[in-house]
């Protein structure tokens, strides 16, 4: 990464990615600052730059931390001798970005607490993929914390990503060149773009590689109406640039970084919990809390991770957030109900939307100086809550000594009642835009993090002043508000009730995908796993390995008591949770899909060219613009054997073929390497779901003029020669499958237990001299199930299946193979 500061211009660059000539700017007491150049000083290791306007100094320091990191660290002094009120700050804007030499095919990271994903610029201005921008513009991008540019023709990445996260809520942003637009046009019409005027047409015709995708970039952010006083050095947060190969291992380094400058302390362990929104919303009560518990414990969930029962949104008079009072429902109290879940072994959580005040709520009626203010001077009416009775909803000042009084009171109850988790949700109304108003103008809520932050540390305290440790999940939808406080963080928007649509799901686990680098300080939930009616058994089988594959926090959110016998199977398999995340193979860089076709494969012709007939009858795969992920993938290493983990989601309804009519399977193929595995290896290959075996991959490469008919594709393995893995199959689906070394003697390939593929079992050994395979089973006794096991023949490998039952939590087994 290369910096270059010239008379007041900065200018950002490395390889084909340039970010400039640009400069900072302020917005102070309501007025733009005309900011002067005062110099810059310093070596190329380290340089300070510094503007200068009526009494207030910015100065940024440039620091070359490694040879393709550059650290921006920036600060604002009032100088002046009266108070001075920030209004927002620009750390940097210029008109021109050049993203290599096809900027329309870029790959940009946009994200913000609950959504994420990469698009194109050409998506962008086309809006072919059927989104917006995150402040629902189109032909833009707007980004919270952190942005992420990959080329994927050069493999070339870089990170503009802020490192400190107190108090400001940072945002990057790009608008579209119109020029671009048209540039994307002429290569796909399909996207749809049309020309702006002759002018940008022209531009890009003559110069179609370069471009400049954006007519304004900016990094900055809000200044929540911050009042400075005079004299006073305030920080404005410091923030990287960085450049890299690949763009997972840029927000791999960020994300470490982070943790280590704000001194994080580690998340907790993997764990469940049950959740009783989806299953009864406003209904739910404590008997139904209870009968659910009594089910979890016969089902010995307690043994695979399950810690807690949260009761959610319904428990609170009125069914309203803030009230901390019990409602009809739960007419024995908290303290009872968790008493008698610990009986079960389970500890009570419970749902708070704390900072939401109705105003039918004493705190509106007595004490409405803590409540945040309008323009006017009045309690702000942010929405109507949105269920019965639909009152006028305030936002509690968070910098009023009265509020944090009444928040450490009464979290502190709660602890004393047992409660010991605790999700937060809608703490995010405080950072309203209009919301400027507040107690103390020196903490910041509109727009920013501080105020939700100093709530949560007040509630942590709180619950944790009983001598137990409590747990809280970040549901603020404010990003990075919890990190390092809450040790759990929601990570998208909510998965929904099944049946809900695969679309949905799909840009759901896109947006987890996107912040799986964060579960270095949190563990990270996917919103409820849902696996029952009335979605499809196909269905549950994808949320599942979505939430396993992710790794971390999975929150129950079905009706135990009702929940059919397949779909017990789904949830089993998916505890305990799993303790690492995969890799998303395909967020940035795009693995080749296409179909596997019908039509040209029964129709009899004249074999005039035997390859051009091969690739009639299967579409050749392609790299396609991003649409969601569809590959991750995760190695597993036990003390018997370790292997890799390779998840395949096929989000989309099936094509039609034209002419036949027949729905097309989809196919998906990607380098071994990308998998983290050798290019000339081989592997025993084991569908978890199904149970299939797919014998060794990869396949043998097909002959030019081989015969092929539709029956081919019952093997989902396609054969495409060494170094890929290559498969096929109908959706909306999943496969799950299991890669592991080929032995000469009988070995495990999987089982039915857990879709870890096989860290349930332990001690497993092959005795050549008996010919029998060992090993123990680490499952809650009764549970049954099967492990495959494959067995090398002179003619081939077989599939063995050995059913099991669980005779205690360590059962040991064992099979003669001749």
């Amino acid at each position: 990464m290369k910096l270059e500061i010239k008379s007041g211009k900065i200018t950002w660059s490395s390889g084909g990615f340039e970010f400039g000539p640009g400069a900072p700017k302020l917005r102070i007491d309501g007025a733009e600052v005309n900011l002067r150049f005062s110099g810059v000083n310093g070596s190329n290791r380290k340089r300070i730059a510094t503007w200068r306007a009526g009494g207030t100094e910015l100065a940024m320091a440039f620091a070359q931390e490694a040879a393709g990191r550059i650290r921006v660290t920036t600060t604002l002094r009032n100088d002046s001798t009266q108070p001075r009120t920030l209004n927002h700050v620009t750390l940097f804007e210029c008109r021109r970005v050049l993203l290599g030499a096809a900027p329309a095919e870029v790959r940009v990271l946009e994200q913000n607490a609950y959504v994420g994903h990469v698009r194109t610029p050409r998506q962008m201005w086309s809006g072919s993929d059927g989104l917006k921008a995150l402040d629902g513009t189109m032909g833009a991008f707007t980004s919270q914390n952190h942005a992420v540019f990959y080329d994927p023709a050069v493999r070339r990445a870089v990170l503009v990503g802020f490192e400190t996260v107190d108090r400001w809520l940072p945002e990057i942003k790009g608008r579209m060149n119109a020029a671009v637009g048209r540039a994307a046009s002429v290569m796909d019409n399909v996207d749809g773009g049309a020309p702006q005027n002759s002018e940008t047409a022209a531009s890009a015709a003559a110069e179609p590689g370069r471009v400049p995708p954006f007519r304004r970039f900016e990094i900055g952010f809000d200044g929540g109406d911050l009042r400075i006083e005079p004299g006073e050095l305030i920080k404005l947060g410091d923030f990287v640039l960085e450049d890299g190969n690949d763009p997972l291992d840029l927000l791999a380094g960020h994300g470490a970084r982070i943790k280590l400058r704000n001194k994080f302390p580690d998340p907790p362990g993997p764990l469940a919990n049950w959740c009783s929104w989806y299953p009864y919303r406003l209904g739910v009560s404590e008997e139904n809390v209870r009968a659910t518990a009594r089910v979890a414990r016969a089902r010995n969930l307690d043994q695979l991770g399950l810690k807690y029962l949260q009761v959610d949104l319904g428990w609170e008079k009125d069914n309203i957030p803030t009230y901390f009072e019990e409602n009809e429902r739960f007419s024995h109290g908290l303290g009872w109900l968790s008493a008698r879940l610990r009986a079960e072994s389970f500890e009570l959580g419970v749902w708070v939307g704390v900072l939401c005040v109705a105003d039918t709520h004493p705190i509106a009626r007595e004490h409405p100086e803590w409540l945040l203010r309008g323009e006017d001077g009045k309690p702000f009416v942010n929405y109507h809550w949105f269920w019965e009775p639909f009152c006028a909803v305030y936002s509690l000042d968070v910098s009023h000594p009265g509020a944090q009084v009444w928040l450490r009171e009464n979290f502190t109850a709660l602890a004393r009642k047992g409660v010991r988790y605790v999700k937060w949700d809608f703490a995010g109304i405080v950072t309203g835009e209009k919301l400027r108003r507040r107690h103390a103008p020196r903490m910041v809520n509109a727009r920013a993090r501080e105020a939700v932050r100093t709530a949560f540390r007040i509630a942590q305290d709180a619950l944790n002043s009983q001598g137990e440790p409590a747990l809280m999940l970040d549901c603020s939808g404010v990003d990075y508000a919890g990190a390092g406080v809450t040790g759990l963080a929601y990570a998208n928007l909510d998965t929904g009730n099944s049946g809900i649509g695969w679309r949905h799901l799909r840009e759901v686990y896109t947006s987890y995908a996107c912040h799986l680098f964060k579960h270095r300080w949190a563990l990270l939930q996917p919103s409820c796993l849902v696996v029952g009616l009335p979605g499809t058994l196909e269905e549950a089988r994808l949320r599942a390995t979505v939430t396993f594959m992710g790794a971390g926090h999975v929150d129950i959110g079905d009706d135990l008591i009702t929940l059919p016998e397949d779909r017990w199977s789904v949830l089993l398999a998916t505890l305990p949770p799993n303790d690492t995340p995969a890799k998303v193979v395909d967020l940035f860089h795009p693995v080749r899909t296409g179909t596997l076709t019908y039509l040209a494969m029964i129709k009899s012709k004249e074999k005039k060219d035997p390859k051009a007939e091969k690739r009639s009858a299967m579409e050749a795969p392609q790299e396609r613009a991003p649409e969601g992920t569809n590959i991750w993938a995760l190695p597993v290493k036990t003390d018997w054997d370790e292997w890799t983990l390779v998840a395949v989601y096929n989000w989309t309804e099936p094509a039609i073929e034209p002419g036949s009519g027949v729905n097309l399977a989809r196919r998906y193929q990607v380098e071994l390497t990308r998998l983290g595995l050798p290019a000339d290896g081989k592997f025993w290959a084991y569908e978890f779901w199904s149970g299939q075996f797919f014998g060794e991959i990869p396949r043998a490469e097909i002959s030019p003029g081989a015969y092929r008919h539709p029956g081919d594709f019952t093997h989902p393995i396609q054969q495409s020669g060494p170094g890929w893995f290559d498969i096929g199959f109908h959706g909306p689906a999943v496969k799950l499958v299991i890669l592991r070394r080929p032995r000469a003697h009988p070995w495990p390939l999987g089982t039915s237990f857990h879709q870890s593929g096989g860290r349930e079992l332990a001690d497993v050994k092959w005795n050549a001299r008996t010919r029998t395979l060992s090993g123990r089973l680490l499952r809650p006794k009764g549970q049954s199930g099967f492990i495959m096991i494959a067995c090398p023949e002179k003619s081939g490998v077989r599939a063995h299946r050995l059913s099991l039952t669980a005779m205690s939590d360590s059962t040991k087994w064992s099979v003669q193979l001749g």
